[in-house]
């Protein structure tokens, strides 16, 4: 049996949770100060009753996505505002691609671009805002947290493995049972790059449906893709006969790790400082 203390906590969690996700979704289509007038007013009149049900709830109220497409259809200048939005920053979008298939150096500048561009899309800064003014309990922070830490050792553990590679190639057997080495480094790193990618398309998802903050996890897991493709790649053409030089190319990989961490911090610094100086009704 659940307390009354129980049932309300639950009732507030229900009702921050349905506008938590409304301001997320206003904010695609209205600039800040708008955003924040309407979820003010369906604060006050979204009424929760104790013990009512979620399902109950949205019966009554309609799901955010049904008053927001209500609220599209009153104001014609929300689907121009997108617009406007979308042009933008995936213009800057458009420039990261264009710098990664330029050159190969130009993916280090991708790597900052196009964060930068999901950054300004999803109004990051006011979606804190929006979260700290509605929180609710997120299951996959913790989850979020431990991939970045896997991906932390992906990155490691495949960097030192290289190294003793070359380090003592000529000591170490071609097979290991009826598996050739270098095949069995390959698999490992395909299966290593798609677990990245996979946390990357999760977190990104995420992103976009419960926290801004998992855009820094999926920038980091980009990262560590990154890296697991160019040692594959390198691992590829490798040439016995310059394992000196080798050894230092090997280092290069870690560049595309180090720029998808930093940027990673990058962005979860500067959305937990919005989150400290958050403030109901301020504009970007």
């Amino acid at each position: 049996m659940k307390t009354q203390k129980q049932k309300t906590g639950e009732a507030g969690w229900i009702k921050n949770k349905y506008l938590r996700r409304l301001g997320k979704l206003l904010l695609l289509f209205f600039p800040a100060g708008q955003t924040w007038e309407i979820l003010t007013d369906y604060e006050g009149y979204v009424l929760l009753e104790e013990g009512q049900s979620a399902e109950t709830f949205i019966r009554r109220w309609g799901t955010p996505e049904q008053v927001l497409r209500t609220l599209l259809e009153e104001n014609s200048g929300a689907v121009r505002y997108f617009g406007k939005q979308a042009v933008l920053w995936g213009a800057l979008a458009a420039a990261a691609f264009a710098c990664a298939a330029s050159m190969q150096g130009g993916i280090f500048a991708a790597q900052i671009l196009l964060p930068l561009a999901c950054l300004g899309f999803l109004h990051g800064r006011e979606q804190i805002k929006v979260e700290g003014e509605f929180p609710h309990k997120e299951a996959g922070k913790r989850w979020a947290a431990a991939a970045g830490g896997l991906m932390f050792v992906l990155v490691a553990m495949t960097e030192a493995q290289i190294q003793y590679l070359l380090k003592y190639i000529e000591t170490i057997p071609p097979y290991v049972g009826r598996f050739h080495v270098g095949k069995l480094l390959d698999r490992e790193l395909i299966v290593c790059g798609m677990l990245a990618l996979g946390l990357a398309v999760w977190m990104a998802k995420q992103a976009v449906t419960a926290s801004v903050l998992y855009l820094a996890g999926a920038v980091h897991a980009v990262g560590a893709l990154l890296f697991l493709m160019e040692v594959r790649s390198y691992l590829r053409s490798l040439d016995i006969s310059a394992l000196g030089e080798w050894n230092q190319v090997f280092w290069f990989p870690v560049l595309y790790y180090g720029i998808g961490a930093g940027v990673s911090l990058g962005i979860w610094a500067f959305l937990r400082a919005g989150r400290r100086t958050q403030s109901r009704g301020c504009t970007a």
